[in-house]
C-alpha cells in the first residue's frame, strides 16, 4: 500500500475511501471524515487525529501508535484485530465498542464514553 509522510489533511472529507494497508507517519489531520473508509491493516504512527470521524470505518488489523485521538468518534467501527499503543483517547466516543481480543497499551482513556 501507500505511505503518507507529514501529510496535513485538516478538515478532509475521506468518506468511504479505500486506503488498505496504508502507513501515515506523523500526518495531522484534525476533523477528518473517515466514515465508511476501509482502513484494513493501515497503520497510523505518531498522528495527530484530533476530534477525527472514524463512524462505520473498516479498521480491522488497524494500528495506531503514540497518536492523538482525543475527541475522535470510534461509533460503529469494525475494529477485530486493531490495536492502540501509547495514544490520547481523552473524550473519545468509543460507544458499544469491544476491546476483547484488542492489544491495548499505555492509554489514556480520560472522560472518553465507553458505554454501552
Amino acid at each position: 500500500g501507500f505511505e503518507f509522510r507529514d501529510c496535513k489533511f485538516m478538515e478532509a472529507s475521506l468518506f468511504a475511501t479505500t486506503l488498505s494497508q496504508t502507513i501515515w507517519r506523523r500526518c495531522r489531520g484534525h476533523q477528518a471524515d473517515f466514515e465508511a473508509a476501509e482502513l484494513v491493516d493501515a497503520q497510523f504512527l505518531h498522528c495527530d487525529l484530533n476530534n477525527t470521524k472514524w463512524r462505520r470505518a473498516r479498521l480491522s488489523s488497524a494500528s495506531f501508535k503514540e497518536c492523538k485521538l482525543t475527541g475522535a468518534n470510534f461509533e460503529e467501527v469494525a475494529h477485530l484485530g486493531m490495536s492502540f499503543e501509547e495514544t490520547l483517547l481523552v473524550g473519545a466516543d468509543l460507544r458499544k465498542m469491544s476491546f476483547r481480543k484488542m492489544q491495548l497499551q499505555q492509554l489514556d482513556f480520560s472522560e472518553a464514553d465507553l458505554s454501552g
